[in-house]
């Protein structure tokens, strides 16, 4: 909003000076409906250079540290005033749309959005008021300004339904903003909040609308102006409201004569309006409207004859949804619940989040709601904290991983919206979790929601099974007011509609089979296809099953207890793999296929040779266990940035020979000759942008290189907005281990901890003592390629891949010059550790309970052994197996910078 008001500024600017690049009325009028939300957001205009070329024009506003970024195309070609709109065909200025062509600012209900719901920004809205006057009287900007006023009292009834009843510390009445079900500002018990938010006094803006309009009846008058008018007498009745409950001047001189209401000119006048002017323009000095959720009981009949609420007025039972947002708020009696159905989901998790008041009682829940929608794609959730909009990579303790890293999370796909092509984290966008059908049981209420519509390219009536018995008459609706017709078991929702039931029952319905599996990642391997996928509450086991083109489904595999697996496919013909879920309260239904089709197989050799990327080419022999790369041509690991939108697409070109490999494992090789880059790997599939981790030579130097596909801008340490800085690429990522020599240590080795996604770079001179030279974190679906890869010719001896036990520690070693430092991996059902040192005696205690992954000890004067074991909460044990520890030899020491 604010950028764009800045644009408009800016152009009106041109008028007034009478500059021949102003662009006319129309122009203006776009650009503040887009900001207001009443028109598409489209985005920046593509600006192009004197030759015709598209600037390039990546900024990023993420480091929050009020610092202006500027490319050459900034001050070499736009400063100097060289460049262009790019225009279409038809003349029309080209826009990046970077949430397709359909996404306003506003929702159909009428509350702003980010992503979802939000409170505290939603407050932007407060200037709308000001815009109306703003605009009002000038020739030309009528239609504008009748629209302006239109939304703004849309949107302040919306927001009237995310107000709920409380107290101040004090105990005095008072209402507050729904901030528990808050996408950004999460808070409990939230900001005291009517019609507007106490603190920026903007309420008395929104009676000033009505006051305006009860002193111009003709204008206002025609049919259209009907609803309008009754938001406008609940802005005066908000507003009123907030008076009695003496939540208005207390904010007075924080905010309201500064930058707050620097526009409103009308104070006095408004007041007078609110405080009894009102009855000689409307024939009541109160309202008579006071905020939805409000506990009637909670005013004395006095009270409620000065806000003018007449006998018998009911606000008891309604059910206003936010179908945008996914939002709910419902009142049914003394019941009271607020819902929001898609809580900071980037990509599909499913998080929900509600409020619910009932009694004397709230209650605060946190669930996951169940969805059906079509999948684009499979994201996996980064290594940092579930601060969405920026990424630092400081913030992972050492050795123990954030519990959701590697969370998979299907991207909804809507073919009317086209690509999402934004700056910064691409799953920040309201779409990338927005599901064709949303449903949740929460208390006695289940909710279904269907979103599709026809600019979604999606429009389609949905059945929807109810989890509970009732009625032959059908089931009670609290949003229409309606009994619905029940068909089956199942009722219909048609598009673009959302159903509160009463089952009649808490919680509702009975335990039902586990659900669908929302996510499934197919990766060809050669004359194999490896299924990854998330898993559900409530299964004990799960099903594959795989449709060919004419082919009925036949079950692959049944029993499997993870969620993985590898599965022979003789030919490459493609075919769809489904997942299914099994409990022992039943079955689920299956997921929704993904096809996939296998890569040929050469036979023989463990490794099957794999070239990657436009016009690599190489010779691959392969022995037993060795690889030998011969004539290759390939241009390598590609740079880029992936957070910068015009970075993002660069391709890798390798030679290589992998197979399929699952869950934890370890990758080791010799490496006998090489010329410019070589190493052992794991890549997530054989496609030129993959994510990777490479260990190995580059041109000369050790590396640990790997490449995440994380869009987030990394704003470095610090606070963002505050002294955050140093940020750097995060993706791809190059580690240099300085100190060891390769042709010493010739033997190469990657550790993959598929639980916590830790991955441990490992170096030997024997292949029996290995030491630790590097470690990060790097998420990537449960079956990956695991090999060796070059970009230029060498030769590889001894290339084994290992299974490592999933659910025990492993424990690793990095000498230092007099010290040794132990590290593990943290299985997730463990949350202390005791080391142990092992020799001829037995094993000896080293360290007890300890809650870190990594000591640092003395270095050896001997060969000696070492074993962690991890304790779970319940009492059980895990126990790493024993590491025999070398004597250095004095150059055994290095270390590793990352670039």
């Amino acid at each position: 909003m604010y950028t764009y008001e800045g644009a408009w500024k800016a152009h009106e600017g041109l008028r007034v000076i009478g500059s021949t690049f102003y662009q006319g009325k129309e122009r203006s009028h776009r650009i503040v409906r887009e900001f207001l939300g009443t028109a598409p957001f489209l985005g920046e205009e593509v600006l192009i250079g004197p030759d015709g070329r598209e600037l390039e024009v990546h900024h990023s506003l993420f480091h929050h540290d009020g610092n202006a970024e500027y490319t050459e195309d900034y001050v070499q070609v736009i400063m100097k005033g060289l460049a262009q709109s790019k225009l279409t065909d038809d003349g029309s200025q080209v826009r990046r749309m970077p949430y397709g062509p359909h996404y306003y600012g506003l929702t159909l209900a009428g509350l702003t959005r980010e992503n979802g719901y939000v409170g505290v920004y939603g407050e932007s809205t407060n200037y709308f008021p000001c815009w109306f006057f703003r605009t009002l009287g000038h020739a030309g900007d009528e239609a504008l300004n009748d629209d302006i006023l239109k939304v703004a009292l849309k949107n302040l009834h919306a927001r009237g339904f995310t107000r709920y009843q409380g107290q101040t510390a004090a105990g005095h009445r008072a209402m507050f903003m729904q901030q528990v079900i808050d996408d950004r500002n999460s808070d409990y018990p939230g900001r005291p909040a009517y019609g507007t938010d106490e603190e920026s006094g903007a309420a008395l803006r929104y009676a000033a609308l009505e006051e305006f309009m009860a002193r111009n009846p003709d204008r206002y008058s025609a049919p259209e102006w009907e609803e309008y008018r009754e938001y406008a007498r609940e802005a005066t009745g908000y507003a009123q409201q907030q008076l009695l409950d003496a939540q208005f001047f207390d904010s007075f001189q924080r905010r309201w004569l500064d930058r707050k209401l620097k526009y409103d000119l009308r104070i006095q006048e408004t007041f007078h309006y609110l405080t009894g002017g009102r009855e000689a323009l409307l024939g009541s000095a109160g309202a008579g409207r006071i905020l939805p959720h409000a506990h009637l009981e909670a005013f004395s009949s006095q009270e409620l004859r000065e806000l003018g609420v007449e006998a018998g007025w009911d606000n008891t039972s309604f059910a206003w949804v936010d179908i945008d947002n996914l939002l709910v708020s419902v009142r049914d009696g003394d019941n009271h619940l607020f819902a929001n159905l898609l809580e900071r989901n980037t990509g599909m998790s499913g998080a929900s989040r509600a409020h619910l008041q009932y009694g004397s009682t709230e209650q605060l829940l946190h669930f996951q709601a169940d969805v059906d929608m079509t999948t684009s794609y499979v994201a996996i959730r980064g290594t940092t904290r579930e601060e969405y909009r920026q990424k630092a990579q400081d913030e992972v303790i050492e050795g123990r991983p954030f519990a959701l890293t590697g969370e998979l999370l299907p991207v909804a796909a809507q073919p009317g919206v086209g690509e999402i092509r934004r700056e910064n984290f691409i799953e920040d966008n309201p779409y990338s979790a927005y599901p064709e059908l949303v449903t949740a049981c929460v208390g006695e209420y289940l909710i279904a929601i269907n979103t599709t519509r026809t600019s979604y390219g999606n429009r389609r009536s949905i059945a929807v099974t109810l989890p509970f018995e009732h009625d032959q008459d059908g089931v009670q609706d609290v949003v229409s007011g309606a009994r619905l017709p029940v068909a089956n078991g199942q009722l219909t929702l048609e598009p673009l509609s959302a159903v509160v039931l009463k089952t009649g029952m808490s919680p509702c319905g009975t335990p039902i089979a586990p659900a669908c599996v929302p996510a499934v990642i197919a990766t060809p391997g050669h004359g194999k296809v490896g299924l990854s996928w998330k898993p559900v509450a409530g299964a004990t086991s799960y099903t594959v099953a795989r449709t060919g083109r004419d082919s009925e489904p036949k079950i692959l595999a049944e029993g499997i207890p993870g969620t993985s697996a590898i599965l022979d496919a003789d030919d490459q013909t493609p075919a769809d793999y489904t997942v299914t879920a099994n409990g022992t309260l039943g079955t689920g239904r299956p997921s929704r296929p993904v096809r996939c089709s296998a890569l040929p197989s050469t036979g023989g050799s463990s490794l099957q040779p794999a070239l990657i990327g436009r016009g690599t080419a190489a010779l691959i022999a392969s022995s037993t266990d060795g690889y030998e790369f011969r004539e290759v041509h390939a241009a390598g690991f590609a740079g880029g940035d992936d957070a910068n939108l015009y970075l993002r697409e660069e391709a890798d070109a390798v030679a290589a020979a992998t197979a399929l490999a699952e869950g934890s494992f370890q990758i080791t090789a010799r490496l006998t000759d090489a010329a410019t880059t070589a190493g052992v790997w794991l890549r997530e599939n054989l496609t030129g942008r993959a994510r990777y981790v490479f260990f190995g030579l580059d041109h000369g130097s050790l590396v640990l290189r790997t490449r995440t596909l994380d869009t987030r801008e990394d704003f470095g340490a610090g606070n963002p907005g505050d002294d955050a800085g140093g940020g750097q690429t995060r993706s791809p990522y190059t580690w240099k281990v300085r100190g060891l020599p390769v042709p010493d240590r010739p033997w190469l080795g990657l550790q993959r901890d598929a639980e916590g996604h830790q991955i441990t770079a490992l170096i030997s001179a024997d292949g029996r003592l290995w030491q630790r030279v590097a470690q990060d974190i790097v998420p990537m679906a449960e079956i990956v390629h695991a090999g060796v890869c070059v970009s230029d010719d060498a030769v590889f001896e001894a290339v084994g891949i290992s299974r490592l036990p999933r659910d025990i520690p492993v424990l690793t070693a990095a000498h230092g010059e007099s010290t040794v430092q132990l590290t593990w991996t943290k299985p997730k059902a463990v949350t202390v550790f005791d080391l142990y040192l092992v020799d001829e005696d037995g094993p000896s205690l080293a360290g007890e309970n300890l809650w870190q992954t990594s000591v640092v000890l003395p270095a050896p004067s001997r060969p000696c052994r070492y074993k962690v074991v991890g304790k779970g909460p319940d009492g059980r044990t895990v126990g790493s197996r024993e590491l025999l520890l070398g004597i250095p030899d004095g150059s055994d020491s290095g270390e590793h910078q990352g670039t």
